[in-house]
């Protein structure tokens, strides 16, 4: 089922002890590049990154995946498509975790 915006939590997501987080800029956001900042936990290697972004209604409208090498730590976002007014779910999945920010799109 897809994500819930009603079960996102504003923190860093944690598992097993690990802290990884993500951030999103800018948000509210409009047009152009979507900046995505991933915080892996020390020695937690991710070569690829599944982004997708879900509407409100839990239809996937963006989806990509992303080569991170173990440097990697900020991702850009083309996106090449207008979203209407609301919010979003950023899902972005390594090594089998799931970490989920709200973005607001004006």
């Amino acid at each position: 089922p897809p994500p819930s915006l009603a079960n996102v939590q504003p923190g860093p997501s944690t598992d097993a002890g690990l802290t990884e987080s993500v951030s999103l800029y800018p948000n509210p956001y409009k047009e152009g590049k979507l900046t995505m900042v991933v915080v892996k936990p020390r020695g937690e290697q991710a070569n690829m990154v599944k982004i997708e972004i879900y509407s409100s209604a839990g239809i996937i409208v963006f989806n990509d995946m992303i080569h991170c090498d173990d440097s990697c730590e900020t991702i850009q976002l083309d996106i090449d498509k207008t979203f209407a007014s609301g919010y979003y779910l950023v899902v972005a999945t390594m090594n089998r975790r799931k970490l989920t920010r709200k973005l607001f799109v004006q």
